[in-house]
Formats: structure tokens, C-alpha cells, sequence
């Protein structure tokens, strides 16, 4: 009974709403998806250790048969964590890519059969594109190697069917680490610059809310719209 209230008076039940469906955030949308909005708390006590380790390792896994990008890390990071640890996991990416990338090399260059049944069961890749990269490794492929940065056409790729092209390990890495460096230093700008001119609207859980959607949705028309 609340005080003052007149004897008998029943005291109001609690709005249950919020309990049935998790607690209501802004724009009406219900706690049941506020991992979208809202990050986890593992997420916080990320240390710039475990980022680096993460690029690493996830630059290493894309650039062989993992099909995600570790863009999406990159993102993640320069909007809640900022430009600085953005940029290390830029650095850190480019490292993991390049072993992987060394990793697929030698695969191609001791079964060349083999890494290219393997690359065929990658998402989003087929055999219309495996032969693309390997007319690309026949002619300029220092720039189409720059160029697939940019266009949707995975590096592991161009790291397998090296080899059977008669480029040497060396120069393919070393052509390999400005091109890997380009992309993910072009996403961290864009990603901080968009993330400066949302700032005032935007929170940074929000703000991670809205890239994963956009992620989502992304990959959503990639892989719809690749062949493979």
C-alpha cells in the first residue's frame, strides 16, 4: 500500500511487460535482442593483448578457409575502442593475413589439386572465380592482387594458385602486405570518420548495434549475389 493511500486501497501490479520479453531500450525494441544494441560485457574487458591476438589469428583463418572478414573485427574495434587500438588490429590483421596467405602458398605449391578442391567449398567461391584469379596470376597479378582487395575476390585465393604461376613466395608476400594493408587501413578511416559524425546521436553500444546490422546485411547480399 502506498503511503497516504485510504484503507484498502490496492496497490498497483507491476508492469510485466518488461520481465515477458527482457527490459524495453530506446525506440521500443525489446531486451530479447539487445545484444544487437547493447555490448557484451566480455566485449569490455577486451585488453589490447586479446584484440591483437584476435586479429592475428582471425587475418590467419581468412586469409585460408575462414569466409568472414576480419574488416568486421577492425570496425568493431575502432568504433568502441578507437582510432589506436584500431589501428593495431589494422597491424595485427596484416600479419595474421600474410602468414596465412604463406600458409596457402605452400599448400598450393605441394598439392595444387588439393587446395583448389578445398578453396571450391568456401562460401561465395567457385570455379568461375578460381579461374578469374588464375588468368589474373597470369598477367598483372600485382595489380589484380590490389584490385580483388577491393572487389570481393579472397586473397586466399591468389595465396593457393601462386605457386602454379611461377611467382616466388618472397615477392608474392611482399606484394602482399601493402595490398592487405590498403583495405583494412581504408575500412578503419571510413569506419572512424562515420563514427566521429554519428558521435552526437550515437553512443558507442549503439553505434555497434547499427555495424552489425549492417554486417548482417552485407554478407546477406554477398552471399546471394556470388556465384559459388
Amino acid at each position: 500500500m502506498a503511503p497516504g493511500s485510504p484503507p484498502g486501497a490496492l496497490r498497483p501490479l507491476p508492469d510485466t511487460r518488461a520481465s515477458r520479453c527482457g527490459p524495453r531500450l530506446p525506440g521500443g525494441l525489446p531486451g530479447a535482442i539487445k545484444w544487437v544494441i547493447i555490448t557484451p560485457p566480455w566485449y569490455e574487458r577486451m585488453t589490447a593483448a586479446v584484440i591483437a591476438g584476435i586479429a592475428l589469428a582471425w587475418g590467419f583463418a581468412e586469409a585460408t578457409l575462414f569466409f568472414v572478414v576480419v574488416d568486421v573485427l577492425i570496425s568493431y574495434v575502432t568504433v568502441y575502442f578507437g582510432l589506436r587500438r584500431g589501428v593495431e588490429a589494422v597491424f595485427f590483421a596484416t600479419l595474421g593475413a600474410v602468414a596465412g596467405g604463406a600458409a596457402m602458398y605452400h599448400w598450393g605449391s605441394d598439392d595444387p589439386a588439393g587446395v583448389v578442391a578445398a578453396l571450391d567449398e568456401v562460401p561465395a567461391v567457385g570455379a568461375a572465380m578460381i579461374d578469374a584469379v588464375r588468368r589474373d596470376l597470369g598477367g598483372d597479378w600485382q595489380q589484380a592482387l590490389f584490385g580483388a582487395a577491393f572487389g570481393g575476390v579472397p586473397y586466399k585465393i591468389y595465396a593457393g594458385l601462386a605457386p602454379s604461376a611461377g611467382i616466388a613466395l618472397p615477392i608474392f608476400l611482399a606484394v602482399s602486405v601493402p595490398a592487405r594493408a590498403a583495405r583494412f587501413l581504408v575500412l578503419w578511416l571510413v569506419t572512424a570518420v562515420l563514427s566521429r559524425l554519428v558521435a552526437t546521436r550515437l553512443g558507442k553500444r549503439q553505434q555497434l548495434g547499427v555495424l552489425t546490422l549492417i554486417w548482417i546485411v552485407f554478407y546477406a547480399l554477398y552471399w546471394l549475389t556470388t556465384p559459388g
